[in-house]
C-alpha cells in the first residue's frame, strides 16, 4: 500500500577517478550461421565485429564531486564516434545517499549488496548489507520505504 523507492547506485575506488578503459563491443544476440539478412540475429551479432567502446572520466572534481564522463565508439574502418555521448555526474557517496534520503522523510534505506562466490565472480543476486567490501567497482541497490501516513 505505501510502496517502495529503489535506487542503483555505482561506486569502489575506480568510479572517481580519471581514467579511460577501451573494450570490444560485445552483443548478447546468440550468433547465427545464416547470411546477413536472412533472419535468425546472425545481422545483429555482426554490427558490433570489430567495434570497440571507450569508457572515460575525463574529469574528476573532489571538492563538488563533479565528474565529467564520455562514451566513445570505434570502427574497423578506423572512424570513430568520439565521443559519442558525454555526461556530467554528481559522485553521491552510499553514506551521503543514506542520509539525504532520510532527510527527504524516508522512513528506512537499506542496502542491498551484490553477493559473490567462492571465486569472487559476481552471483547476480544482492543481499541485505550493513558493510560491503573494498571492491574497484560495484553497483548495488538502496531501497528506500515512506513514512507511514497520518491515521495508519
Amino acid at each position: 500500500d505505501r510502496g517502495v523507492f529503489v535506487l542503483d547506485a555505482h561506486g569502489g575506488s575506480n568510479a572517481f577517478s580519471e581514467r579511460a578503459e577501451r573494450n570490444p563491443l560485445e552483443s548478447d544476440e546468440p550468433e547465427s550461421d545464416e547470411e546477413e539478412g536472412g533472419g535468425g540475429g546472425g545481422a545483429a551479432a555482426n554490427i558490433v565485429d570489430g567495434i570497440e567502446m571507450e569508457w572515460a572520466q575525463r574529469r574528476v572534481d573532489p571538492i563538488t564531486g563533479d565528474l565529467d564522463c564520455e562514451l566513445s565508439f570505434f570502427f574497423p574502418d578506423g572512424s570513430s564516434m568520439a565521443p559519442a555521448f558525454a555526461y556530467a555526474f554528481r559522485y553521491w557517496g552510499l553514506a551521503e545517499l543514506q542520509d539525504v534520503l532520510k532527510e527527504a522523510g524516508f522512513a528506512e534505506v537499506v542496502v542491498f549488496w551484490p553477493e559473490a562466490d567462492e571465486d569472487g565472480d559476481l552471483t547476480g543476486e544482492f543481499t541485505r548489507a550493513e558493510q560491503g567490501s573494498d571492491d574497484e567497482t560495484f553497483t548495488c541497490y538502496l531501497a528506500c520505504t515512506p513514512p507511514p501516513r497520518p491515521g495508519n
